[in-house]
Parts: C-alpha cells; structure tokens; sequence
C-alpha cells in the first residue's frame, strides 16, 4: 500500500506541476501576444510616418527648387543695379572732373581780369562778384576780355555735353 499511495501523492503532484505550467504558459502566451499587437502597432506607425516624412522631403525639395530658380531669376537684376551703380560712379566721377576744371577755369579767368584791372579802379566798381566768381559788366569788356569768353563757353559747352552724356546713360538704365 506505500506504493501505491507514493504513487497517488507523485500523480497528484504531477497534476498540480502540470496545472501550474499550463497558467504559466497561458500568461507567457497572452504576454507575446500583447508584445505582438503592440510590435504591430508600432510598424503601421512607422510606416505611415514613412510615407508622411516622404512627402515632408519631397516638399522641401521643390520649395528649394523653386527658391533656387527664383534667386536664379534674380541674378540678372542684380547684376543689372550693379552695373548701373559702377556707371553711375563713373558719370559722377567725369561731372566732378568737369567741375573742378570748370571752377578751375573760373578762377583763372578772376586771376586774369585782377591782373588786368589792378591798375583801374573804376573799372573794378563796374564789375560784380557771383558764387562761380568774378563776372564783369558788358559796358567794361575789353578786347582781352573779349578773347576769354569763349574760353568761359567752352567750358559751359563741355558741362552741357557731360550732362546729355549723363541723361543718355540714365535713360538706357
């Protein structure tokens, strides 16, 4: 009789061990599915983000294409004020040349004509003084005075020549 209650205490065991591992099982199995759902889960976000960051890329690559092709627009005009403004400079340049040597002129046809008439005082109260400098009156013209006037529409010439000069040159900009 030891035996066989040795043997019924060993089945009885067997069963409750067999019972408990079934549990065991059962909750490792809905563990992995758990896992499963959620591995499942997570690759149909990740796809989806995929395809969102996709199309997120291609947008960007033809907002950077269309701002290359508009800066790509952009470059002749640019290179346009440029050369507008180092024409500009030049014209200025000549008009500040033509001034000096206009200013110049001036004041050495005023050295002249004190050179002449430092010895004329009358003639001195005849003439009148201007911000481009001495001008004398017609009625004390002599026959040397006479001589640098043309000298004095020269130079009016050469400035009235830069300016359609410089007109020309703003009107084709």
């Amino acid at each position: 009789m030891l035996l066989e209650i040795s043997v019924s205490i060993a089945s009885i065991a067997f069963v409750v061990l067999v019972y408990f591992m079934i549990q065991t099982l059962k909750a490792a199995n809905q563990s992995l599915e758990r896992a499963s759902a959620t591995l499942e889960n997570v690759q149909r976000t990740i796809e989806s983000l995929n395809a969102d960051l996709q199309a997120v890329a291609r947008n960007a690559n033809e907002v950077t294409a269309s701002i290359q092709h508009q800066m790509n627009k952009l470059e002749p005009i640019t290179d346009s004020m440029q050369h507008a403004g180092e024409a500009l400079s030049e014209v200025t340049l000549a008009v500040k040349e033509v001034s000096a040597g206009f200013a110049h002129g001036l004041r050495g046809k005023a050295a002249v004509g004190k050179q002449q008439h430092s010895g004329r005082p009358q003639q001195q109260s005849a003439m009148s003084s201007s911000p481009m400098g001495t001008i004398e009156s017609p009625s004390s013209s002599t026959p040397q005075q006479a001589s640098c006037q043309p000298n004095w529409y020269s130079w009016v010439d050469a400035g009235a020549q830069v300016w359609k000069v410089f007109r020309a040159i703003n009107s084709k900009s």
